[in-house]
């Protein structure tokens, strides 16, 4: 939601602002408040600039972008546990970079993507359906544990994701 956007004209100023700007599809990351550790993209056509404590994630050319979103994603409970601070939870952006994870190939990411992306379509097709009949259905409950995806016997090693970026703004 846009609404609330607060405009400046980048022409006003003698300062590059370019290290600054949120192109459409870049991925960012909540470092403060009560968002932190949430990640998302621009999904807009428009180029916004970043606020204080949200991160842009800009991954190196080895690592998927929405590879990077979903393994984040599943890492939220774990940024807000290392998050510091006592009212309110902040990130920076070495705890970011600190995080590791086994990076696999970059076509092995994609397929990766291709069946989650795949899969949460599916769950957004039955929610909709469930929706249209206006179905009531038990609450059924969440696993508490990640779904382990088949694994080859080789594994990629560990690499914290300082490793795998181009940068962090």
């Amino acid at each position: 939601d846009t609404r609330k956007t607060v405009y400046f004209d980048a022409k006003d100023y003698d300062t590059d602002f370019s290290r600054y700007e949120v192109k459409p599809d870049d991925l960012l990351i909540a470092m403060s408040g009560a968002t932190t550790g949430k990640i998302g993209f621009n999904k807009t056509d428009t180029t916004y600039y970043l606020n204080q404590r949200v991160g842009n994630l800009k991954p190196k050319p080895t690592l998927d972008k929405v590879f990077l979103y979903y393994l984040l994603s599943t890492k939220v409970q774990e940024n807000l546990s290392i998050s510091k601070g006592a009212a309110q939870p902040n990130l920076s952006s070495e705890q970011i970079k600190n995080i590791s994870f086994s990076l696999p190939p970059l076509a092995e990411q994609q397929r990766i993507v291709a069946k989650l992306d795949a899969a949460f379509a599916e769950i957004d097709r039955a929610v909709e359906t469930v929706e249209t009949k206006k179905v009531v259905t038990p609450k059924v409950a969440t696993p508490k544990a990640t779904p382990k995806v088949a694994q080859k016997k080789t594994v990629a090693p560990k690499k914290g994701i300082d490793e795998a970026l181009d940068g962090l703004e």
